[in-house]
């Protein structure tokens, strides 16, 4: 719907297994981070169609895409009567667990209750839930840009590699933090050794560039070539040009051709 391409076309459920998806490299970067999760190969990394409703609703979105916020609303309010029908006993029990200092209970009420979401997904965060920390930036990266730097960094501190790539970007760019380059190829490299895609072809041209660190064509090549194998238009181009004009690797012009 959003590019006009059918988005698995020439691609095998291996494919799919080893995480190459479609580039969407075009699309807006807040779409761009929805529809990595979604299409997670971790399903536990997959967002509830809960928090995909909430989501899509912040203001950014409804303003990006030009939507009828009243239109919504009154699709939406269509499934408030059933699910109130059998929520309720369901959500007091969470309730009580989160009472009883269920952590995992504090992150899932945050994603499903629209009113004190911040509040609970920063109350697991603080506990150190990680996926909660990375919920709670997400939210926050609309509303307090520092805050959800903050907690950006504390996941991809504990591991989590969407983390690491959001972080690296803020750090790049001075989003929400003074922009220091050097902690941003850390991260990326940091995402790009742990598999996203982005931060493999983000490391592999500062590896090209050189203009953040040292210079390294063949080292950057292996990193470009990742990527492009992953779906990467611009990896492509640049690993195709690459081996086009032997920049930094054996020139081969039928494979430069192909890519």
């Amino acid at each position: 719907l959003l590019t006009g391409k059918d988005p698995f076309k020439n691609r095998t459920l291996s494919d799919i297994h080893q995480g190459i998806r479609p580039n969407i490299s075009k699309l807006d970067k807040n779409i761009q981070l929805l529809l990595n999760k979604c299409w997670s190969n971790d399903p536990m990394m997959r967002p509830p169609f809960s928090e995909i409703v909430n989501i899509i609703q912040l203001k950014y979105f409804l303003d990006h895409f030009e939507v009828d916020e009243v239109e919504v609303a009154n699709y939406l309010r269509l499934f408030d009567k059933y699910s109130k029908i059998y929520d309720q006993n369901y959500m007091n029990k969470i309730k009580e667990n989160i009472e009883k200092g269920d952590i995992d209970a504090m992150r899932f009420y945050g994603l499903i209750d629209q009113k004190e979401k911040l509040k609970y997904l920063k109350m697991a965060a603080d506990k150190g839930n990680v996926e909660a920390m990375f919920d709670y930036a997400n939210y926050l990266s609309y509303l307090q840009i520092e805050e959800s730097t903050k907690y950006l960094k504390m996941a991809a501190d504990l591991g989590h590699v969407l983390a690491m790539h959001n972080y690296a970007s803020h750090a790049f760019i001075g989003k929400g933090i003074p922009s220091n380059k050097q902690d941003a190829v850390k991260y990326y490299k940091m995402a790009a050794d742990l598999g996203n895609p982005n931060a493999i072809f983000n490391y592999g041209t500062f590896l090209y560039n050189g203009d953040v660190i040292d210079m390294n064509k063949k080292e950057a090549s292996k990193y470009i070539k990742k990527a492009a194998d992953l779906g990467s238009t611009e990896a492509m181009n640049l690993y195709g040009r690459m081996l086009l004009l032997g920049d930094g690797i054996q020139a081969d012009y039928n494979e430069g051709a192909r890519y």
